[in-house]
């Protein structure tokens, strides 16, 4: 079908075939109406006058123009034109995936697995978007995988799909053609294999293919015929990914088998679904991914660069300008925009950087001595010189030594440097396919390329190429042709938009008359900067009448600026001691988000570093850092610090890496001084350990409590002892605690006794006399405490008693006769009493009264019934609260102070225990007068009580009391200052 090159389909112009295939074959084509390139598909002839075809041709190019998504080629057109069926696309430059693969492949290299697993997710998305919209591709491969350069997340590429659906379109034909199936037997599903129904799970089969072959570097089967799909897809289990490339994370590898199951039902159930488990992987990669099993890892965007080269070579052909003088002139164009150009004048000429060539080509991209061109008297021949990097007529490398025929409508490149060949006898050929229209003083251009402003359409401008590349640093001319179309002379300026201002160098002002032309150049030329963003920028070329200022015409092109690399970086610090890290820092100076790859190395191979090989991404313009921690394969026992040198490696995907040397300091485990040190400090030791055992035992403290005991009154030891094994009580032979503590004898001492702490240890012996001295009891007996409240009542009224008494042998209250030593009683006297308390021992006696008066009240006074108090003794922080309880007759009101004021004349009431004794006063005033009862609360400290023993407190839970002691007499009142449910 390359005999439709040249020729016009419609509105489109085809230039040039980019490939053909079972079904038909793509070209690039020039919409003349809209001014763009497009790729426009074109079926087959023998499949295009099938009516069956071409209705379902037409039904699935409807379905596939409906369908918008970034990562979907825009369908623009399509439809029937001489017989021929044809769908327009968008042009996208470049290599498909597979083609890219293949030279990376030949290379001996391939792309890193992370941008493996994002170039799948992506296409992942685009298909599920396909999906939810009914349309199934069916023949998803690399070949059908285009890269666009628009920057995608994580990626400065977009991967976009190609052929969708089409293949459906071969349903019910008998295929005869070579290359003509349903789906391509390495990707296609095991159902699509046996010829069964498909669906979207048989699109997610053929993205686990892909995976597979990104990951590993080579599809799951080997597979060349349709016989051996239907075997591998439907029988045979693929190996493990791991067992090829063995740094692949487990969860990918799962991602990939779930995709590669024989059952539909085992797969991942839809596209988007797949795709999210690929963005949940791509962290766990994209940061530290080991170092590949596979080949050098290197951006695919470096191979989309490599790929852009052939494309240009029709276009170079216009940026060229006339050359100068008569004789045939061969003219280069190098990478910076620079022409240079010379005379042939012998039989041949040599190319090369080597300045005694005959045309001298100042690129390092261009051998000494690269190409030499012969004349035969009729044809010009180019042969190359054994270059390093080809030289190539068009699309073709030269082989080295072999002449190859360069006609004048054919680009040469030599490196990376342009050359036109012009003839004396002939105008400069114009690109194959565009019929010229010359004339005296006239740029030959197509009339249907002429853009003119609405109105008066006083401004043509012609610009053939809106398609443009640049790189960073470099220079582009863009050819215009401006058109003077009006009545009367005018002045036209051009301006560019879409781009910075400092990017364009524009042509001054031109002045044509009536009728006339004149081509003009634009030079785009963005800086080599992180500014200069890789990718396609659109550009907006304005024309403009000075004259009339309303008059413009405006020209679209696209500006691709192609990816550089460029990086600096360091390591800090350069010297670091064993397991410690030195943090390696990348600056990309570059126009693309770039990975590099970090090692650490060393030549004596001491030093081991964790990771051993690190990546990391860093946008353009930014700085990316990486931790790497070094540490000696072995460290010596004992010895000196030794220094281990070390060098940091940092690659980029592209270009040449930087090196920087580091240090290691390496330390013994036991460095050289520290043997004697440990023999001098282990006889000291020595020394001293001699010296403590042969000290002998201190008796710190040795007491005897209480220092004077009564007889039968229990009597404590408490000692602290140190440098002692051993501490015995003699006489008893009781053995204690050898370092403090104490020991009691409850039933103490009946005289005066001595008693001996011995304390040894293995060569010494130390004693403390202790004389524990009996003292003989007092015999006066002691009245502790004698009430009675209250001393005025009323008759009738009760009164309480209240007495304690110590060292008596017997305890009188009279009128009452005895009583106990302590306790208390009630007593409601009907006359003035007096009350006696009499204590008795050995003889001697010791009395103590109270007298108490009783009132008789008249008749119609106010009486009090009842005013008590409950409990009328209280413990200081158990007992809240008392009930006071009162009955009064013939009152009419009555009082109770502390605390509650006037109250009914009966009742009861709770208040708050008091903290310290407190007497509560009733006042009941009526007609006849006024009558006081009193009643009082005591309020006790907690008592630590015993019968007949000494009470004996422990350290640990409970109540803690200040100052702390260890042990008290029966009977001694204690005042907590915290309390313990213990």
């Amino acid at each position: 079908m390359e005999r439709l090159v040249g020729q016009s389909l419609g509105r489109y112009r085809i230039i040039s075939l980019l490939g053909e295939g079972g079904m038909g074959a793509v070209f690039k084509a020039r919409d003349v109406t809209l001014q763009r390139d497009v790729a426009i598909k074109i079926m087959h002839p023998h499949l295009s006058s099938q009516p069956s075809f071409r209705e379902r041709f037409l039904q699935e190019a409807r379905t596939a123009a409906r369908l918008d998504h970034p990562g979907i080629v825009q369908v623009y057109d399509f439809g029937q034109e001489q017989g021929f069926l044809f769908i327009v696309m968008k042009f996208i430059r470049g290599a498909n995936l597979r083609q890219m693969l293949q030279d990376l492949k030949a290379q001996g290299k391939w792309i890193p697995l992370d941008e493996a697993i994002l170039i799948v997710r992506y296409v992942a998305e685009a298909m599920d978007y396909t999906h939810r919209h009914g349309v199934l591709h069916r023949d998803l491969k690399p070949s059908n995988i285009m890269i666009e350069p628009e920057p995608a997340e994580g990626l400065p590429y977009r991967p976009v799909l190609t052929d969708l659906g089409l293949a459906r379109l071969m349903e019910g034909q008998h295929i005869t053609r070579a290359g003509t199936s349903l789906g391509t037997p390495t990707y296609m599903s095991p159902e699509q294999a046996l010829g069964q129904e498909t669906d979207a799970r048989s699109d997610i089969y053929s993205l686990g293919v892909i995976l597979y072959e990104l990951a590993t570097g080579r599809p799951p089967f080997p597979i060349r015929t349709i016989t051996e799909a239907i075997r591998y897809h439907t029988k045979e289990t693929p190996k493990p990914p791991s067992e090829i490339r063995p740094d692949i994370p487990p969860r990918l590898e799962q991602v990939i088998l779930k995709a590669l199951s024989k059952n539909p039902s085992q797969r991942w159930q839809s596209a988007g679904a797949m795709a999210q488990a690929l963005a949940a992987l791509a962290s766990e990669v994209s940061e530290t991914a080991s170092p590949t099993a596979v080949a050098t890892s290197v951006s695919l965007l470096t191979q989309y660069q490599q790929s852009l080269k052939a494309p240009r070579g029709p276009s170079v052909l216009r940026e060229f300008t006339t050359p100068v003088g008569p004789g045939d002139t061969v003219q280069a164009r190098l990478p910076d925009g620079t022409a240079v150009e010379a005379k042939f004048t012998g039989q041949s000429m040599t190319l090369g950087r080597a300045d005694d060539n005959d045309l001298t080509l100042k690129s390092s991209n261009v051998s000494r001595y690269h190409a030499r061109i012969e004349f035969d008297g009729q044809h010009y021949q180019v042969v190359d010189l054994d270059s390093t990097n080809g030289t190539y007529i068009g699309d073709a490398k030269l082989l080295p030594g072999v002449p190859e025929i360069w006609a004048p409508d054919q680009p040469l490149r030599v490196g990376d440097v342009w050359l036109r060949l012009v003839r004396a006898t002939a105008q400069p050929s114009m690109p194959a396919g565009r019929p010229g229209l010359t004339a005296a003083g006239r740029t030959a251009f197509d009339p249907n390329l002429v853009r003119s402003n609405a109105g008066e359409a006083r401004i043509g401008v012609v610009m053939e190429e809106t398609q443009l590349t640049v790189a960073p640093g470099e220079r582009t001319v863009v050819s215009l042709v401006l058109l003077n179309q009006g009545a009367t002379v005018d002045h036209f300026s051009v301006s560019v938009e879409g781009i910075p201002e400092e990017w364009t160098e524009l042509p001054p002002v031109v002045q044509l008359m009536p009728g006339e032309q004149r081509e003009v150049t634009l030079v785009l030329h963005p800086p080599r900067s992180p500014n200069s963003r890789a990718g396609r920028y659109t550009v907006t070329i304005k024309v403009s009448s000075r004259d009339a200022p309303s008059e413009f015409v405006e020209v679209r092109a696209v500006l691709t600026i192609t990816p550089y690399s460029a990086f600096r970086s360091q390591i800090h610090p350069q010297k670091i001691k064993a397991g410690q890290s030195t943090q390696v820092t990348v600056y990309n100076e570059g126009n693309f988000p770039e990975t590099y790859t970090v090692k650490g190395s060393d030549r004596a191979n001491e030093v081991v570093f964790e990771p051993p090989m690190a990546h990391v991404k860093v946008p353009q313009g930014k700085a990316g850092s990486v931790a790497l921690r070094a540490k000696p394969v072995k460290r010596a026992l004992i010895g000196r610090t030794r220094s281990l040198p070390f060098t940091i490696t940092v690659e980029p995907t592209q270009g040449s890496p930087q090196q920087h040397a580091g240090e290691l300091v390496s330390r013994a485990l036991i460095p050289t001084w520290v043997p004697p040190l440990a023999i001098g400090l282990l006889m000291v030791l020595c020394a001293l350990l001699a010296l403590l055992m042969t000290r002998p035992p201190v008796v710190e403290m040795a007491e005897v409590i209480p220092p004077n005991p009564v007889a039968g009154e229990p009597v404590t030891i408490r000692w602290r002892v140190t440098n002692a094994r051993r501490v015995e009580l003699r006489p008893f032979g009781i053995e204690v605690d050898p370092a403090q503590g104490e020991y009691t004898f409850p039933e103490g001492f009946d005289e005066t006794t001595t008693l001996s702490l011995v304390a040894a240890n293995t060569f010494r012996t130390t004693r403390e006399s202790l004389t524990i001295q009996i003292t003989t009891p007092e015999v006066v007996p002691v009245i502790n405490e004698f009430t009675v409240f209250p001393t005025e009542i009323t008759l009738g009224q009760e009164v309480t008693i209240r007495w304690s008494v110590s060292n008596a042998e017997s305890v009188k209250l009279q009128p009452f006769g005895n009583v106990d030593p302590s306790g208390d009683r009630k007593d409601s006297p009907v006359q003035t009493q007096t009350y006696t308390l009499i204590a008795i021992n050995q003889g001697q006696s010791v009395e103590k009264a109270e007298r108490v008066v009783v009132s008789t009240p008249s008749p119609d006074a106010p009486q009090v019934v009842n005013f008590s108090v409950e409990p009328a003794t209280v413990v200081e922080g158990i007992n809240t609260t008392v009930l006071l309880s009162w009955e009064t007759k013939q009152a009419d009101t009555v009082t109770i102070e502390p605390g509650l004021g006037t109250v009914g004349l009966a009742g009861s009431r709770e208040v708050p225990a008091p903290t310290s004794d407190t007497v509560y006063t009733l006042v009941a005033r009526g007609p006849g007068g006024e009558v006081t009862a009193q009643v009082q609360v005591y309020v006790e400290p907690q008592r630590c009580l015993a019968a007949t023993d000494g009470l004996r407190l422990r350290e640990g839970p409970g109540t803690v009391y200040a100052p702390p002691i260890r042990s008290l007499a029966a009977g001694t009142e204690l005042r907590p200052i915290a309390y313990s449910s213990v």
